[in-house]
């Protein structure tokens, strides 16, 4: 028993010698559906880029829009500290 690694190498060796036409049809296959998934791949990292964009776009735009105020702390109001405009004029 070979490992399966040697296994495979004898296999594709075996099929490139003796069925050349064969063997070179599934390696342009292979080659062709790799870089099919390779694109498709591409293209959906490009969408899911796009889409934290416009994500991002519309979370800063909702925080521009609705903002938090703090909380304001007012000091004891005592009305006898301020005189009015009616003490002025007496």
């Amino acid at each position: 028993n070979y490992p399966i690694n040697t296994n495979l190498t004898n296999l594709k060796n075996y099929f490139a010698k003796h069925h050349r036409d064969l063997y070179l049809t599934v390696m342009n296959k292979h080659e062709e559906k790799s870089k099919q998934i390779k694109e498709i791949n591409h293209q959906k990292e490009k969408e899911k880029i796009q889409k934290n964009l416009q994500n991002l776009t519309t979370q800063n735009n909702e925080t521009r829009i609705v903002q938090n105020l703090k909380p304001i702390q007012v000091a004891e109001f005592n009305e006898e500290d301020y005189i009015t405009e009616e003490e002025i004029e007496e």
